[in-house]
């Protein structure tokens, strides 16, 4: 069988749906989604979700074979379960495709937005003209080396053997994670990956413009630094403790 025809279904959904006297926004209240992924429909640019095949079917008075194919008044009798079953399976693939390619640039779009952070931000350190250069230097190392790692060389799946054991660390390549309270597993890794891009993004913005507003306070300085510090630590630590037990 060839292969569903996106285009096709599209112009298929708009025939059915300008019959039945309704608009897109009319379709979508009686789907409850937005009119904007009908208007995807039309146009060929996505597929509906596969749990509102037969919602739609419904709303129109076809079946979802005839709405799969396209096609009105097929004769049921003679429609053998090989073709139905490779219908579906290429409904299954278009959605996969669109949902991994939301997938891909979500995430990379975040990639972009790290690293044009980091870039500017690590320009500002360079040029920061003052005797916490060191110091400036060295958290923002900190703060772009968790953002490589974590957008960048993280797996986002552990081994299978985490989801089995209660492990409190992950060994990844050069990167060692240590907390004892949190068990690590498959369920909260994503999470884990995720607030450690956030947090990187966020850290790396705003050190360099931290360190501009010690110099305004230089002479309570050693009692800022370590209050600085603790509080760059625990920002990083208790969330991620929190996150891992919440999601474990």
């Amino acid at each position: 069988m060839k292969q569903l025809d996106k285009i096709k279904f599209g112009e298929f959904i708009s025939q059915l749906r300008k019959e039945k006297q309704l608009t897109q926004k009319d379709l979508a209240e009686k789907l409850f989604i937005s009119d904007k992924a009908v208007s995807k429909w039309e146009t060929g640019k996505s597929m509906p979700d596969i749990s509102l095949l037969i919602p739609i079917s419904k709303i129109f008075d076809i079946s979802v074979t005839e709405l799969l194919l396209c096609e009105r008044n097929i004769n049921k009798d003679n429609l053998e379960c090989e073709k139905v079953e490779s219908i579906l399976k290429n409904v299954i693939k278009y959605k996969e495709q669109d949902t991994n390619l939301r997938e891909y640039k979500r995430k990379n779009i975040w990639k972009y937005v790290f690293l044009i952070i980091a870039l500017i931000s690590s320009i500002i350190v360079l040029y920061t003209n003052s005797k916490y250069n060191e110091t400036i230097f060295a958290f923002q190392l900190i703060n772009i080396m968790i953002g490589l790692y974590s957008f960048f060389f993280a797996h986002q799946k552990l081994p299978e053997y985490y989801d089995n054991n209660d492990i409190h660390c992950v060994n990844d390549g050069i990167f060692r994670m240590n907390l004892i309270f949190v068990t690590f597993n498959n369920r909260n890794w994503r999470y884990i990956l995720y607030f450690m891009k956030i947090w990187s993004i966020i850290w790396t913005f705003i050190t360099p413009f931290l360190f501009y507003l010690f110099l305004y306070f230089e002479n309570y300085i050693l009692l800022i630094n370590p209050i600085f510090i603790c509080f760059y630590v625990f920002s990083l630590f208790i969330p991620l403790i929190i996150v891992g037990k919440k999601y474990k």
